[in-house]
């Protein structure tokens, strides 16, 4: 199996106190992880450390087999490792195909002070639409982000972090705040993503979980307490005790 990401002995803290302790993972190319703990066990933590937002008091960040631990967050979107958000970050007066083109002239080094200028660049806008087909919001392509609907949102910033062409991906609750009638969307667009993508996703619905994941960590205290499948998760103790309840 190829790695893609490779986490050593990485240790966080604010202060006093340890939010990140000694954490070791790999992402291969092609797997669907899910990352699983209580509220304050330390995961979007870990993804701040991932992507470059925090830079950890000791361990390694290996992307593709390169030292990443001191790299700079648009660097590491450069080489690969593309986040979305726990809360949507979308500009609401911007259209739905702003978002996207803007990405593309960002990934690629382009000018964007003027993000009407896109339109003069016909490859730009044919990769933007064709990123929008991918999932199903085409035809919302020049509504402003504020008149769409907030599942629509989700699927919005999964194509502007796809655009980036990412090797790793870390998804972060996409399907938070989204109505349960819209979740089977979500599902549909996580089943669409590329085969060799590596995929890590955080999120509290277990049904979404069991769907998606082939793999599970879990955290609690900042520390990882499990790896296995997902049918594995009940019947540890350690698990149960700690995130799902001895009803479980």
């Amino acid at each position: 199996m190829d790695t893609l990401l490779e986490v050593r002995n990485l240790t966080m803290n604010f202060g006093g106190l340890k939010v990140t302790d000694d954490v070791s993972l790999t992402l291969t190319k092609g797997c669907r992880t899910a990352l699983i703990g209580p509220n304050g066990a330390g995961k979007t933590t870990l993804i701040n450390l991932f992507t470059g937002a925090y830079r950890p008091r000791a361990g390694t960040i290996r992307l593709m087999g390169r030292d990443i631990t001191g790299t700079k967050e648009v660097e590491r979107v450069r080489l690969g490792l593309v986040r979305s958000f726990q809360i949507t970050r979308l500009f609401a007066d911007m259209s739905v195909v702003d978002h996207v083109a803007l990405a593309i002239l960002q990934r690629d080094g382009r000018s964007s002070g003027m993000i009407r200028s896109y339109h003069g660049m016909p490859e730009v806008v044919e990769e933007a639409m064709d990123a929008l087909r991918r999932l199903r919001l085409d035809g919302l392509a020049e509504r402003v982000v504020s008149r769409i609907a907030y599942g629509q949102q989700r699927l919005l910033e999964i194509a502007i972090a796809l655009i980036l062409k990412p090797k790793v991906l870390l998804l972060d609750e996409p399907a938070a705040g989204i109505p349960s009638t819209d979740i089977d969307r979500v599902m549909t667009a996580l089943d669409d993503l590329p085969a060799d993508l590596a995929v890590l996703l955080i999120d509290h619905d277990m049904d979404l979980i069991r769907k998606f994941a082939r793999d599970v960590i879990v955290m609690n205290a900042g520390a990882v307490i499990f790896r296995g499948r997902p049918d594995q998760l009940a019947g540890d103790p350690t698990v149960r005790s700690a995130y799902l309840g001895e009803e479980a």
